[in-house]
């Protein structure tokens, strides 16, 4: 079982269908905030997880236990009711919603969860090898101050790869956050007839997304448009390391380590710091002596050499499934801005 970390805490990932997956959804209670012996804080509560029949697995013993403290006003949303709208909203665009697998990342106390469910009957590249499948998702915290966040996005199960719905029709990112509004409590309906009305929406775009997809996969990129984008855009946003990696998989489809060289020689060390190659120019044979890589594991054979526009979104949204916490596997929300950003350093990708 793959283990992440989300805020600090060990994250878990379950694959069940959609009828066996509450079992695995904590439920959680609001308790004084008081001592066994002393007062009572008359402004705050304490948010409990109630024991699940499941845990052994997350959690030794089975038992409530404290997760976090949130105001008397705080409006709860339940794990399980954000589940349950999904289930509801993702029912009337899917087939067969019960045996549909869906896919949930909780926090070992339950405070985090992403559940998401992957729509085989929605695809954006059919003919491709490794099809996009549409995914929605809801992100949902029982800590105060955060929105419950709904998403819409493409989904490559074989490699784990995700990029936003809209990306290739320059959109905006499409997502909902739901936020806990102080004069109603959020129940399950509530959550499910919003997030049904923003999956009807976008849905009735899905032709137009799958005509820009092509668009696309038509945009070849030159190398030296390929290295003006990583060495700048991409470097911007993801820093120095990511960029290299994705230059690196683009052009030779091997991942990368990027390594320093350490001197005792104070004049050295200076000199070699005026010497950083751009990650564009980095190679195992750079004559550039601060920074060097050492090739990693291969990428997905399909990701090399990158062909077009598209292939580069697949390489960076790879990078993001790589990483080791939840916060940054969903960097791939970055990937619309920068290929909006590749698209405009050569006029030759411009379609729109």
């Amino acid at each position: 079982m793959l283990k992440l970390k989300w805020e600090g805490r060990e994250t878990f990932v379950y694959k069940k269908t959609v009828d066996e997956l509450l079992d695995w959804i904590p439920h959680f209670n609001r308790v004084p905030f008081k001592l066994h012996n002393g007062g009572t804080n008359e402004y705050l509560e304490m948010i409990i997880r109630q024991s699940l029949s499941t845990d052994g697995e997350l959690i030794n013993e089975r038992q409530d236990i404290p997760v976090c403290i949130a105001s008397k006003q705080y409006r709860l949303v339940q794990h399980r009711d954000v589940f349950k709208a999904l289930v509801q909203a993702v029912q009337l665009v899917a087939s067969d919603i019960k045996s549909l697998e869906a896919t949930l990342h909780i926090t070992e106390y339950g405070q985090n969860m992403w559940v998401s469910f992957s729509l085989d009957n929605h695809e954006l590249n059919k003919a491709e090898k490794y099809p996009f499948h549409l995914e929605v998702s809801g992100l949902n915290t029982v800590k105060p101050g955060k929105a419950l966040d709904v998403r819409l996005n493409w989904y490559e199960p074989e490699y784990g790869t995700r990029i936003p719905y809209g990306m290739l029709s320059s959109q905006e990112v499409k997502f909902k956050k739901i936020k806990r509004k102080k004069e109603k409590e959020l129940d399950s309906n509530i959550i499910a007839n919003e997030i049904h009305s923003f999956l009807v929406f976008h849905l009735s775009k899905l032709s137009g997304e799958r005509e820009f997809y092509k668009r696309w996969k038509a945009a070849k990129v030159s190398q030296r448009t390929l290295a003006r984008w990583i060495d700048n855009d991409v470097k911007n946003k993801w820093k120095y390391e990511k960029a290299a990696r994705a230059y690196h998989i683009a052009m030779v489809g091997y991942d990368i380590q990027v390594k320093t060289l350490e001197s005792d020689d104070k004049d050295q060390e200076t000199e070699s710091r005026k010497q950083i190659p751009q990650p564009s120019e980095l190679t195992p044979y750079s004559s550039k002596p601060r920074y060097y890589v050492q090739k990693k594991d291969p990428a997905p054979e399909h990701f090399a050499p990158a062909r077009n526009a598209f292939d580069l979104s697949q390489i960076l949204s790879w990078i993001a499934s790589q990483e080791g916490t939840i916060p940054k596997r969903l960097k791939w929300v970055d990937i619309t801005n920068l290929m909006e950003k590749l698209v405009a350093a050569d006029e030759s990708l411009r379609f729109l």
